[in-house]
């Protein structure tokens, strides 16, 4: 990390998607709850290149996952 880093934005960028993901659960059901995953993920993504101008791997390829899956489950209902 560089030296200006936000000590947020790791627990942002890791715990943000699913926790969005539970309170939409709650709130709306699953599929509602999919798609505000996807969201989140892309959002977290961006707002770490934003800020640190680089992006973890493994939130990268957790929403790379969720981004296939949730669209399929979408997509196929």
């Amino acid at each position: 990390m560089n030296g200006n880093a936000k000590p947020w934005l790791k627990p942002v960028v890791d715990f943000g998607p699913i926790a969005v993901f539970f309170l939409a659960y709650w709130k709306a059901g699953l599929f509602a709850a999919t798609g505000a995953l996807m969201v989140a993920a892309v959002i977290v993504l961006a707002l770490s290149w934003g800020m640190e101008r680089r992006v973890p791997i493994v939130p990268l390829v957790t929403a790379a996952i969720v981004l296939v899956f949730g669209g399929l489950t979408l997509a196929l209902d």
